[in-house]
């Protein structure tokens, strides 16, 4: 339910949180629930559908942190910043949740999805791009192994 209210818009974090601290207190009913509740989403009221919040779950229920929100990366020949869901800057590590309906919906939206993509790999990302069908398990690996590895390059230079 929180999640819902957050992807649509209906309130942010901080105001959840604003009104958890006037009503939440000793003997109010479930108040104590919603602080853990909260607690998991901060940062979420970034986040801009179901798919990426599921992602953004899957990234904290598993320890996965040092992410940047819709972080932008300009890409100098097209004059412009894309936008990445989630990312790891000093890794040039991104992870792009991709939904059928938004991303190929359309000829447009799949033409421009793919050349938004194939300019961020230009500037030396590496991306992965985690759909419904998408495991979570299998996806946490291959997160946890492209971070590893990523860090361990830099390491070594």
């Amino acid at each position: 339910m929180i999640s819902d209210a957050l992807i649509r818009d209906l309130c942010t974090v901080n105001e959840i949180d604003c009104v958890l601290g006037e009503i939440g207190s000793r003997g109010r009913a479930r108040t104590s629930i919603l602080r853990p509740l909260l607690v998991e989403f901060l940062g979420s009221d970034r986040v801009e559908s179901e798919l990426e919040m599921r992602t953004f779950h899957w990234l904290n229920r598993n320890g996965i942190r040092g992410y940047v929100l819709q972080h932008g990366v300009f890409v100098p020949r097209k004059k412009r910043p894309y936008r990445l869901d989630f990312a790891w800057p000093g890794l040039k590590i991104g992870v792009e949740p991709e939904g059928y309906r938004v991303h190929a919906g359309s000829r447009d939206a799949f033409d421009n999805g793919h050349a938004r993509r194939n300019a961020v790999v230009s500037m030396g990302w590496r991306l992965l791009h985690p759909t419904w069908y998408t495991q979570q398990g299998e996806f946490i690996s291959e997160l946890k192994a492209l971070l590893a590895e990523a860090a361990a390059w830099i390491t070594d230079v």
